[in-house]
Order: C-alpha cells, then sequence, then structure tokens
C-alpha cells in the first residue's frame, strides 16, 4: 500500500486543480478485485468529491485496457464489454488529456 500511496502523492504534487492518473491508481480504484481497491477508491473518491479535476491520457486507456484484458491471480479478464462500460464511467468522472499538436 505504500508504493500505491507514494505515487498517488507525487501525482498530487503536479497541482492541487489537475491531478494526472497513473494507470496503476486507475486500476486499483475502478476494479473492486485489485488489490487496495477500497483504499485507493476511497483516496480518488476524495478527489473527484472536491475541486480538483482528474486527467488520463491515451496511453493510460491501453495501459489500462491491457491490464484489465489478461489473466491474473486475483481475477479474471474483463471481457470487451466490461471494458467499454468502465471506459464509459472513466469518461463522465475523468479528463482525457490529447496530445497536442507542434
Amino acid at each position: 500500500m505504500a508504493q500505491y500511496r507514494r505515487s498517488i502523492l507525487i501525482a498530487v504534487k503536479i497541482g492541487m486543480t489537475k491531478t494526472f492518473l497513473d494507470t496503476n491508481v486507475l486500476l486499483r480504484a475502478t476494479i473492486t478485485q485489485f488489490p487496495f481497491h477500497n483504499e485507493i477508491k476511497t483516496f480518488v473518491d476524495t478527489y473527484l468529491d472536491g475541486e480538483t479535476e482528474l486527467w488520463i491520457s491515451r496511453q493510460v486507456i491501453r495501459e489500462y485496457v491491457s491490464q484489465a484484458t489478461r489473466p491474473q491471480l486475483f481475477m479474471q479478464p474483463m471481457t470487451a464489454s466490461q471494458i467499454d462500460l468502465q471506459y464509459r464511467k472513466m469518461r463522465l468522472l475523468l479528463t482525457l488529456r490529447m496530445r497536442q499538436k507542434p
């Protein structure tokens, strides 16, 4: 748990109004079978309830799908429809950071 809390705190230090979520944090906050789900979800929810805008990138989405659809010791792979549902929920709560063109 300490290593995840440390990575979250590092992300939060980027700014109090906009915070980038790492793939591991997003996985643990949204999938109940992942280790430390309750702790991480509670932590992330405090930012969703506040003034902080939570951001993810397309790379985080790719990593999320990769991790969620492969067999884990603690869960079965998610199906395409389950991933789609999770993605739709995330889009309601999170901002997708797009790479700006030069």
